[in-house]
């Protein structure tokens, strides 16, 4: 896809962009990583990544990959400020670029620099901010929310053209916004589609950070009471434990209060082959976050064809379908998460057949190639729109 003069589409990229490409700091840099290296790998698209850092006094410039990434310092009382600094040196960086499109990850600062420049833009909603909030511990956390949902909503009010990576966001966000919404759900790397065999019985993948929205404390109480009637289970815990460190310390506490120090490991922010790994040795997947939009895990799950388990919140059940793709239960039901385990624990029939479907639907919609097509098709209409033509 060339930009309008002919020459290769130059697209301005703004997000949360893992320093380290092999260490995946979370859902939306999971995302921005793989759309970014598959676009990259376009002859016809000029890629530049602006992504803030911490520490930094000004900002770096890095070539990676055929792909131009921008490191720009993150600013002190950021919130309190509502990002003014932040989105001023990302738009002098954007006037600068000159791109034919700007594309920004999240409702917060990028969102913010990228409708107040003067290109073409799109934003891609990961999270409902205003519904995480009401689960932030803490008052400081609670405020920082809270300002970052009067954020959210600044943005939906002025974008124009919107990513929706699941129905949920249009859901939740189509009376707020008088923006187009576009489908396009997230892309996952070819190696999950690549993983083999039906993985160790009993070993259930956690992978989530140690955070009140991933609620881990119903998935221990469910490995507990799943192993009165399995003793082998395991459950692994891939995710960092450093973002709320007094809740993992209650989490690990849990662990040692019903004596499963032999059966929970903390497995902590594994780097991607690690990772990979991990989806390969386990049998089952689980997931029981109180709040979801698309969750990756689920995703890559799918594309692993291993079976999930998931808690049926936000947009859980548009990426899962009960008894097809996978198990849901109630959120924070820890007897009902254990069931549904011990139903796919019991029958490997069941396992194969869930898990065949899902990684057929995870072809036809998380493929990272498909997804850049999608994504294309989404810039040439919003610059169609932006120049009148």
């Amino acid at each position: 896809m060339a930009s309008m003069s002919g020459k290769p589409l130059r697209v301005a990229m703004l997000g949360p962009y893992p320093r380290d490409p092999d260490r995946i700091g979370g859902g939306v840099e999971a995302v921005t990583a793989v759309l970014a290296r598959e676009m990259a790998r376009r002859p016809d698209v000029e890629l530049h990544i602006l992504s803030g850092l911490t520490g930094l006094r000004e900002t770096r410039v890095e070539q990676r990959r055929r792909m131009t990434l921008y490191w720009l310092p993150r600013r002190r009382f950021a919130r309190a400020t509502f990002h003014w600094r932040e989105v001023l040196d990302l738009r002098r960086l954007l006037r600068k670029i000159r791109p034919d499109v700007v594309h920004a990850h999240g409702t917060g600062v990028y969102a913010g620099a990228a409708l107040t420049a003067p290109f073409p833009a799109v934003i891609t909603v990961h999270g409902i901010v205003y519904r995480e909030a009401r689960i932030a511990m803490g008052l400081k956390d609670r405020l920082g929310w809270e300002l970052d949902a009067l954020y959210e909503r600044w943005v939906l009010r002025r974008a124009r053209h919107i990513i929706a990576i699941s129905p949920y966001v249009e859901q939740e966000f189509g009376g707020w916004t008088r923006a187009r919404l576009y489908r396009v759900e997230n892309p996952i790397p070819d190696a999950y589609f690549e993983i083999a065999g039906e993985g160790e019985p009993g070993r259930i993948l956690f992978a989530g950070r140690v955070i009140p929205r991933k609620d881990p404390i119903t998935a221990i109480r469910a490995a507990a009471l799943l192993r009165e009637r399995f003793p082998e289970v395991s459950l692994r815990i891939a995710g960092e434990t450093e973002a709320e460190p007094a809740y993992a310390r209650r989490v690990r506490a849990l662990v040692d209060e019903l004596g499963l120090g032999d059966a929970v490991h903390f497995l902590g922010q594994l780097d991607e082959e690690a990772l990979l790994r991990e989806y390969s040795a386990c049998s089952l997947v689980l997931l029981t976050s109180v709040q979801e939009t698309a969750p990756v895990v689920i995703e890559q799950a799918m594309a692993a064809g291993r079976p999930v388990v998931a808690t049926a919140v936000g947009g859980v059940n548009g990426l899962l379908t009960h008894e097809v793709t996978g198990l849901l239960a109630p959120a924070g039901d820890a007897a009902a998460v254990a069931d549904a385990l011990a139903r796919l624990l019991s029958s490997p029939a069941e396992r194969a057949r869930l898990a065949q479907e899902a990684r057929r639907q995870a072809l036809q919609r998380f493929k990272a190639s498909a997804v850049v097509e999608q994504t294309l098709a989404v810039y040439r209409e919003v610059m169609t729109l932006y120049h009148g033509e």
